[in-house]
């Protein structure tokens, strides 16, 4: 008696030890969980390098079942969980992953890729975390079947594009990794610490060029033209709000530092510093000969070839601008400047913003949402999808060299029309030069992909890049000077070819003004228990029209999940169609469906199947065979505790029907589970014959 206080001592500390082994397991757990959560959220939103990416996230959702399994199931994995040995793997994994994240992270985005890479030290780090991520699965003896020679092969397949990628990217001239290093640091320190260059009025020497011609370049309310440094330069008056408001002025003084740094890409306008004129505070800008994009495409006519250099190099600047975390917000021909050698630089960054900071106030919203995102305009957040919508409609502009949606003016109906889904026409005139037909082709390609409703099945910056590139590659020969041509000369969409003949239209192409996007979603059925619900809920010596009306809601439902293979749902549209509900009666092919689902062991279609086999009228005599499937398929029923199958099958061994041999104590069994499940023709049966119901 005296050892067992010490036994359940013993015991009592066992437990506790083996409690805290396993409750050390949870903490590293929930790390793993987390980190594995921050990796896939990373990749979600990389618009680089995806290709060799998922390489590695594949592998991280595979040892998230298993991590999963260790949490809901701690108590089948005590042994591993009390083994100091485990513990340090899983630590080990877990290191692991923080070196998949940061990869992950590197390569996805532009801000870390910068010519000190080489393909090869790419190659090995991939290799090198693909092998410890390996070595840690089977160290943790996840159960997860990997094919490692498959594995590799796709590894190095996936891992040839995204370098391919990334080799073209750093092809960008204007993509400075000095200048991407120091934005970054700008935007983290104190704005404070930073300011623009201040301009000695003197050396803003005024340049001849006539008013006229000057507001005409920029259509804002103070602009002049001067020579600075033997440049010509813009001086465009700078009004900035509250200027009394300390923080806000060094915000802002901080925003023309960083954007005096951006200027160093050579697609961005150069911003040079701020001074003051006539009494004007002033920003100095880069001078753009032929004004906005808008302008030159409305005074003359754009050759493809050209448009297409022009789109590039608009997106070359859009990848810098990710490169260094920052969203124009206002992508539009308007506020692309255009120097006389017909490059267009990316300007007016009045409303950027750093990628997750709030917009700042549009000042025209009524006319920017001609090129606005459907979730923007919804008030969800800008981010890199909005930008790239927004490039999508910019180059539907370049295009046909005119505003979206131009034939509409009011702000509510675009609104409507955009997250609605629909999309301007894509048309084109009919061509036999192939190089324009192929230009078109892939603008086209480009418009529909940037231009999806939802903005993950929008391309990505890197592939929008990419696309543009080859095509620039293909047909923008070095050297040649830009093709421009009076306006109105050259028929963009064909409306010039067809003239008013509608029925010349190639059939091919939509024939309504605006194309309808649909966000591509997977649909899911109705719930069947929603279908089975409307179904029992009707009243039958209700309004016939009410009836045939949810009769209706029930079939669409019966019928879209028995498409899915619910063998439920099967027996439910064999009832159907058995009874004419809805639908015209077919006996034979509800006969069909009821043995589909009686052999999936749905209770009520065995007892259906059952009773389907017997012949109309009762009196006509049936084979032996129908008879055996007949008593079958009643058994299967009665073994799922279908009430009426073990009222009937209690009646046949108790009367002897269908010729089988009677046999009162399994007739008795069978009925008293039949009355216990709330049958009254059993709690008859046996009340007449003596049984005492329990």
């Amino acid at each position: 008696m005296s050892e067992e206080p010490n036994i359940i001592k013993n015991t009592l500390e066992n437990v506790a030890k083996v409690t805290n082994a396993v409750s050390s397991f949870v903490p590293v757990l929930d790390f793993i969980s987390k980190l594995i959560n921050e990796i896939v959220s990373i990749y979600e939103k990389s618009e680089f390098s995806k290709n060799m990416c998922s390489r590695l996230v594949d592998r991280v959702l595979m040892a998230e079942l298993e991590v999963k399994r260790l949490k809901l199931i701690k108590k089948q994995y005590e042994g591993k969980l009390c083994d100091q040995e485990y513990y340090d793997s899983l630590q080990k994994f877990k290191t692991t992953l923080e070196k998949i994240k940061r990869f992950v992270d590197e390569f996805s985005n532009m801000k870390s890729i910068n010519k000190t890479f080489r393909a090869t030290e790419i190659k090995d780090r991939f290799d090198s975390l693909a092998d410890e991520f390996d070595t840690r699965m089977r160290d943790l003896n996840f159960t997860i079947t990997i094919d490692f020679e498959m594995q590799r092969k796709l590894d190095n397949d996936e891992l040839k594009i995204s370098l391919n990628e990334i080799k073209q990217i750093l092809k960008i001239s204007g993509l400075n990794s000095e200048v991407i290093s120091e934005v970054q640091i700008m935007k983290s320190q104190d704005t404070s610490v930073f300011k623009p260059i201040q301009i000695d009025p003197k050396d803003l020497i005024p340049a001849t060029t006539s008013s006229d011609e000057l507001q005409r370049k920029g259509n804002f309310s103070y602009l002049c033209k001067r020579m600075y440094n033997f440049e010509e330069v813009a001086c465009k008056e700078f009004k900035h709000k509250d200027s009394n408001d300390i923080k806000k002025k060094q915000k802002i003084q901080k925003q023309l530092a960083i954007l005096e740094r951006l200027s160093e890409c050579k697609y961005i306008l150069k911003f040079y510093g701020l001074s003051r004129i006539e009494g004007k505070d002033v920003q100095v800008l880069q001078w753009a000969e032929l004004g906005s994009l808008k302008d030159v495409y409305t005074a003359n006519d754009i050759d493809w070839v050209t448009k297409v250099s022009i789109a590039r190099d608009i997106c070359r600047g859009l990848a810098f601008l990710e490169s260094v975390e920052i969203l124009h917000h206002d992508i539009r021909a308007e506020n692309i400047m255009m120097t006389a050698d017909y490059k267009p630089k990316i300007a007016n960054f009045d409303v950027a913003r750093r990628q997750n900071e709030t917009t700042s106030e549009i000042p025209d919203l009524k006319k920017v949402v001609r090129w606005m995102a459907p979730e923007k305009i919804k008030g969800e957040s800008y981010t890199t999808r909005c930008e790239i919508f927004s490039f999508g409609m910019l180059l539907w502009e370049l295009t046909y060299e005119k505003e979206p949606y131009q034939d509409f003016d009011s702000f509510e109906y675009i609104k409507n029309l955009v997250i609605n889904g629909y999309r301007e026409k894509i048309s084109f005139c009919p061509t036999q030069d192939s190089t324009i037909k192929n230009i078109q082709q892939e603008f086209e390609c480009i418009m529909k992909s940037t231009w999806q409703d939802n903005p993950k099945l929008r391309m990505g910056v890197g592939e929008l890049y990419l696309n543009l590139e080859k095509l620039a590659e293909k047909y923008v020969k070095p050297g040649d000077l830009p093709k421009i041509f009076n306006d109105k000369e050259l028929d963009f969409d064909g409306s010039k070819f067809y003239g008013n003949d509608i029925d010349c239209i190639d059939q091919t192409l939509p024939e309504l003004k605006l194309l309808k996007f649909y966000d591509i979603e997977i649909k899911e059925p109705t719930p069947l228990n929603e279908g089975i619900k409307i179904h029992q809920s009707i009243n039958k010596k209700g309004p016939e029209e009410e009836i045939k009306k949810m009769r209706k809601q029930a079939w669409e439902c019966f019928e879209e999940n028995a498409k899915l293979g619910n063998p439920v749902a099967k027996y439910w549209k064999g009832y159907y169609l058995w009874e004419g509900y809805y639908v015209d009666k077919n006996k034979e092919d509800a006969m069909k469906l009821f043995k589909e689902a009686a052999d999936n062991n749905v209770p009520g279609a065995q007892l259906r199947y059952a009773f389907a086999l017997l012949p109309d009228p009762p009196s006509t005599p049936i084979t032996k065979q129908t008879q055996e499937e007949f008593i079958k398929y009643l058994t299967f029923a009665a073994d799922n505790c279908n009430p009426f199958a073990l009222f009937h099958l209690g009646d046949m061994y108790l009367s002897g029907k269908f010729q089988v041999k009677k046999d009162r104590d399994l007739a008795i069994r069978k009925l008293k589970l039949a009355a216990s499940l709330g049958n009254e023709n059993a709690k008859a049966i046996l009340k007449k014959e003596g049984e005492i119901i329990e």
